[in-house]
């Protein structure tokens, strides 16, 4: 225990001494500047720009403006500019005259234009090194400003001392990374096999979880006001709640009386002549000039309960967080069941490695990215079928009919949230098949919440749609014509290359993992939004997917259920891939949906290769593996921040993003 707190007691000095001496290092050298100075307003020229004598501020006149600094005549080795304004963040691009340019107007081959952000409470932004060639006599400073927005000049100086920015978010973030590492080599209580109870093992497990659910909750914080004021946000937990509360089972909706003059409401043309009634209903069933909800009444009747006894409305992006945070927990425990169960000599540090490695992959993140009342459902989905599924292994072991009883209610009413998580019954349903044939007091338990909630969605649906088959999807209000939407094989491909294959674009700058929303087989309309990277590439691991028909005969011979697993969630996600993507195109809800299940094959797969194959149970491989895994986490988190590409919009708090790219500066 000495040796490992000698050791950790070095690694944190490290850390602060590369905190302050690398990432900090243009504070370091502006301690040896010479020459600081003040620029005074005589030798400021402005263009676009006015001084408002009235108010005693500039005013911006001109989209293309500038600020002008004249009579510089020295070396400039950094610039600090602080304006006072309105904007929480400005950018600004600089040319110069020095000793090698003596004018603004120059060859592209020479670029010397610099360009900075600046955020108007982050003091750190507003230095920018120049170090330009021999002396400067002049820079102008374009700016982005709003146009008729007013300003004032707090400070612009040149080679001022820049103080010791110390970021402990980035230092504490090292830290834990670093104890990882550290541990996963070190520690031999990382290196014992994975237990159900376990003390250290369960404090780490909570420890890796609750710093997972944080970064979760920084990014929901950040980004759930995406939908949060508008018609299409109150369609579900606003007027759906309130036809509920009256007994109705139509959505109480101010636009229908709009809707009803539309000739053909299932023409996209049509519809897209009113924008914002389109948007305003999208995502509902519209038959016999009434409008319902096409699917998902189980959290609606949460919401219902929840107005009734409080009064209040039970928003979606709130109630979607809740069940994230469920999720979560119940990921954590599912994964961890299955290695128990199927691969007991795995080791903890494996375990841990595995479980992060799922929930950053998972793409469950994108579900509380500025979410709707469309994602609150698939995360209702998603919680109710991982709770089922785990519930199901713990009676599988403890033989307790109660535990299939839950289990069996669980996902039976996931299907009340999205109808295509009857998908996921067939698991249990096969792995417990002789059970069922030959215990029927079991099978009763199994059975029953099938049937109760079954018969409850039949009757609604025949109430709404004169179909105890049809969900409304049929009639759905959407961009393109449900009823006669066809089988698209050119969506199909481009659903797999976009959920599955589509490599991320790699740049140098923050956020440096973008979405590449590219389709290479675009033949005509299909609906392509941000599915933040494809599960292969993103995962890193998922190529070893493409390693299972070498192994397949072997494998099904040495464990059948294993590989039953593998391959039935393997063919359930691809299933749903197919689907998604012929009738909704790509998203990053249907990416969510897809991708867990997905990720339980790939899982199991690996823990397969691990166990019974030497090339994978080398030393070499798990390092591989630690390195793969870090580098998908790392992917995955910060995608998020891909503003430029995220096609449902930008992130409300540009503070997030800044404070996110200030870590690695």
């Amino acid at each position: 225990m000495k040796k490992h707190s000698k050791n950790l007691s070095i690694i944190v000095l490290i850390i602060l001494a590369v905190e302050v001496f690398v990432f900090n290092f243009s504070s370091i050298k502006s301690l040896f500047y010479n020459n600081y100075l003040v620029v005074n307003e005589e030798n400021i020229k402005m263009n676009g720009i006015v001084y408002d004598e009235d108010k005693s501020k500039y005013k911006v006149m001109e989209t293309e403006n500038y600020i002008e600094i004249t009579n510089i005549n020295q070396e400039t080795k950094n610039l600090y500019l602080d304006l006072n304004i309105s904007m929480d963040t400005y950018n600004i691009i600089i040319n110069y005259i020095d000793d090698s340019f003596k004018n603004y107007e120059r060859n592209s081959l020479f670029e010397t234009k610099l360009t900075k952000y600046i955020t108007k409470d982050m003091e750190k932004t507003k230095y920018m090194q120049l170090e330009l060639s021999g002396k400067t006599n002049s820079i102008k400073i374009y700016t982005n400003l709003i146009k008729y927005s007013y300003f004032t000049i707090d400070s612009i100086s040149f080679n001022k001392v820049r103080p010791i920015f110390f970021n402990a978010t980035r230092v504490l973030i090292l830290i834990i990374l670093s104890f990882f590492i550290y541990s996963f080599f070190k520690v031999k209580e990382f290196n014992i096999k994975l237990k159900e109870r376990n003390k250290f093992q369960n404090n780490i497990l909570i420890f890796s979880t609750i710093l997972f659910l944080l970064f979760s909750f920084i990014v929901y914080n950040n980004t759930k006001n995406g939908y949060s004021q508008s018609n299409y946000s109150d369609l579900y937990s606003k007027y759906y709640v309130d036809s509920l509360i009256e007994k109705k089972y139509s959505i109480k909706d101010n636009y229908l009386y709009e809707l009803n003059k539309i000739d053909n409401v299932f023409d996209a043309s049509e519809m897209y002549k009113n924008h914002y009634l389109f948007y305003s209903i999208m995502d509902t069933s519209y038959y016999n000039k009434t409008l319902y909800m096409y699917f998902g009444i189980f959290p609606a009747l949460i919401q219902t309960a929840y107005k009734i006894i409080t009064g209040n409305y039970l928003f979606h992006d709130t109630l979607t967080f809740i069940v994230f945070i469920l999720t979560t927990i119940y990921i954590v425990k599912l994964i961890k069941k299955l290695i128990l169960k199927f691969f007991p000599n795995t080791s903890f540090k494996l375990s841990l490695l595995l479980i992060m490695f799922f929930l950053f992959n998972s793409k469950i993140l994108l579900l509380i990215y500025q979410s709707s009342f469309y994602d609150m459902l698939i995360m209702f989905g998603i919680f109710l079928s991982v709770f089922g599924l785990y519930r199901y292994l713990i009676g599988i072991d403890n033989k307790k009919n109660l535990n299939f009883l839950v289990a069996s209610l669980s996902l039976a009413l996931a299907v009340a949230c999205r109808p295509t998580m009857i998908l996921i019954s067939i698991i249990p349903f096969v792995l417990l098949f002789k059970e069922l044939k030959s215990d029927r007091k079991l099978f009763i338990y199994y059975i029953v919440p099938y049937i109760i909630i079954g018969l409850f969605l039949a009757i609604f649906n025949y109430i709404r749609f004169d179909n105890i088959f049809d969900f409304g999807q049929k009639y759905q209000i959407t961009i393109t014509n449900m009823q006669t939407l066809g089988v698209r094989w050119y969506a199909i491909k481009n659903g797999i290359w976009s959920y599955l294959l589509s490599f991320p674009t790699i740049i140098p700058t923050f956020p440096f993992v973008i979405n590449n929303d590219s389709l290479p087989f675009h033949l005509t309309f299909y609906f392509n939004s941000n599915t933040f990277g494809g599960i292969i590439p993103m995962s890193i691991l998922g190529f070893l997917i493409f390693y299972l028909p070498f192994v397949s005969k072997k494998m099904i011979k040495s464990d059948k259920v294993v590989s039953f697993i593998i391959f039935s969630t393997l063919l359930l996600s691809l299933f749903l891939l197919v689907m998604s993507s012929n009738i909704g195109g790509s998203t990053n809800r249907y990416a969510a949906e897809i991708a867990w299940i997905f990720l339980i094959s790939i899982v199991m797969f690996v823990l397969y290769l691990i166990n019974n194959h030497n090339t994978f149970k080398n030393n070499t491989f798990k390092t591989l593996l630690l390195i793969i895994v870090l580098l998908s986490i790392f992917m995955n988190s910060l995608i998020i921040f891909d503003d430029k590409n995220n096609t449902k919009s930008n992130l409300p708090n540009n503070t997030l993003f800044y404070n996110t790219k200030a870590l690695f500066e």
